[in-house]
C-alpha cells in the first residue's frame, strides 16, 4: 500500500517524499513535525505474518543497537493498522550510488570499509548478525561518514529467527558460502566475507559475482574471488582473508577495523610505516645520507606475512598478520653479517693479529648496523 506525500503517522511522522521501495517495505523521507528535524520513514508494504515478525525484529534490533555508524531508530509504532519505523535521515547517497562513477580512492575506500567494519564489530559483540551486508545499505552523510543500513534480515546468533531451516537469507551477489550450505545458522564471519567483496567491489568498480540470482550465488562455492594484482599487496591479503570460504580463516570484524583504522600502504615500501602492519614489510628504506644528500635505500625483501608459519593453536587474525616479526628480525641480523662481510671485515687478513686501537666501521655501515640491531632488540 503506497502512502501519499502529507500523511501523518501518529500525530507526528509527516511523510514528504518516497525513497526507496524493498521486498517488506517502502521507505519515505519524512519530517518530525514536533521537532523540526528530517527523518526516515520506513513503512510495512505487505501484511504478512513473516514479514509483519521481521518487521517488529529490525526495530528490536536496532533500538539495542547504539553506534555512530549505524543508522539510529528514533520511533516504531502502527497507524491504522500499518506498522512503521522512524529512523534517522543519512543525507548522501549509497555505496552502490557513489560506485555507479566508478572505484572508490583508496583511502576513501580505507574510511568506509573502517566505519562499516567497526559498525559490524559493534553488532557482533551483541550477538547480531546482519545477514545483508551490500552496497545498497552503505549509506553516506554529509561528511562522508558511512553507515549501515537495513538490519530487517538480521538475527541474534543463538536464535534460529524467522527463516526456515535450509532456507539462505540475504542478496545473492553478496552471500557468504555457508550462507548457501547452512541456510540461516550463520555466524559473524559471514557478514565478514560480504563487507570483503563489498570492498572488493568498491576497490574495482567490479562485482565480483554477478549473472542471475543462482549463478552469482553459487558460483562462490567453486572458486574465490578474483584480487587484481595491480591493487597494492597489503589490500590484496586483506580482501582473500576477508573472502577466504572457510569461515575459520577471515578475520573477525573487530581485527579489520584495527587494520583499517590503522591505514593501509598503497605500495610495499611504506609497510614498516604503517603502524598496523608494521611487521608484515617487505621493504624497509634507510636514510644513510650525510647532510641531508640524496637518500641512499637498501631493500630487505622477506616474503608476505601470510605465508609465515602461524601458531597451531591458533590465534587472532592481526596476530598472524603481526607474527612474521621474529622471522623479520632473523632476516635483519642475516643481512647485517653480510654487510660486514663486504665490508672487508674478513678479507683475508690474519684473525689473529689485534686489530688497530683506531680502526671503525665504515659510517654509513655502523649506522645501518645500529638501525638493525634497534630492530631486532627486545
Amino acid at each position: 500500500m503506497e502512502l501519499d506525500s502529507g500523511t501523518v503517522l501518529a500525530g507526528r511522522w509527516e511523510l514528504q517524499a518516497r525513497l526507496a521501495s524493498g521486498g517488506m517495505g517502502d521507505v519515505y523521507r519524512g519530517l518530525d513535525t514536533r521537532l523540526g528535524r528530517r527523518v526516515a520513514v520506513k513503512v510495512l508494504r505487505v501484511d504478512e505474518t513473516v514479514a509483519r515478525r521481521r518487521f517488529e525484529a529490525e526495530a528490536i534490533t536496532l533500538s539495542n543497537l547504539q553506534h555512530p555508524n549505524v543508522v539510529v531508530l528514533f520511533d516504531a509504532g502502527e497507524h491504522e493498522d500499518i506498522s512503521f519505523l522512524i529512523m534517522e535521515f543519512v543525507d548522501g547517497p549509497s555505496l552502490g550510488e557513489v560506485l555507479d562513477a566508478g572505484p572508490m580512492d583508496l583511502e576513501r575506500l580505507r574510511e568506509m570499509g573502517r566505519d562499516i567494519a567497526s559498525a559490524l564489530a559493534y553488532a557482533h559483540d551483541q550477538h547480531i548478525v546482519h545477514r545483508d551486508v551490500k552496497p545498497s545499505n552503505v549509506l553516506f552523510d554529509q561528511s562522508g561518514v558511512a553507515h549501515l543500513a537495513d538490519f530487517g534480515i538480521s538475527r541474534l546468533v543463538d536464535d534460529a529467527g524467522l527463516t526456515a531451516t535450509g532456507t539462505a537469507i540475504g542478496t545473492a551477489a553478496y552471500l557468504a558460502p555457508e550462507q548457501l550450505t547452512d541456510g540461516p545458522e550463520v555466524a559473524p564471519a559471514a557478514d565478514v566475507y560480504s563487507l570483503g567483496l563489498v570492498l572488493l567491489e568498491a576497490a574495482t568498480g567490479r562485482r565480483e559475482f554477478s549473472g542471475s540470482g543462482t549463478e552469482a550465488a553459487f558460483a562462490r562455492l567453486s572458486r574465490d574471488p578474483v584480487v587484481p594484482e595491480h591493487l597494492p599487496a597489503a589490500w590484496r591479503r586483506l580482501f582473500s582473508a576477508m573472502t577466504a570460504r572457510d569461515p575459520q580463516e577471515r578475520p573477525s570484524a573487530a581485527d579489520v577495523t584495527e587494520l583499517l583504522e590503522a591505514g593501509l600502504p598503497r605500495d610495499e615500501t611504506q609497510l614498516l610505516v604503517s603502524p598496523g602492519w608494521q611487521e608484515d614489510a617487505a621493504t624497509e628504506v634507510i636514510d644513510h645520507s650525510p647532510g641531508g644528500g640524496e637518500p641512499r635505500t637498501r631493500e630487505l625483501t622477506s616474503e608476505p606475512a601470510v605465508e609465515a608459519p602461524v601458531d597451531p593453536d591458533g590465534g587472532g587474525f592481526v596476530e598472524r598478520v603481526r607474527g612474521w616479526g621474529p622471522y623479520a628480525a632473523a632476516a635483519l641480523v642475516g643481512i647485517a653479517v653480510i654487510l660486514l662481510l663486504f665490508a672487508g671485515l674478513g678479507t683475508g687478513e690474519d684473525p689473529t693479529e689485534p686489530a688497530a686501537p683506531d680502526r671503525q666501521l665504515p659510517v654509513e655501515l655502523e649506522d645501518a648496523f645500529d638501525e638493525l640491531l634497534d630492530t631486532v632488540r627486545p
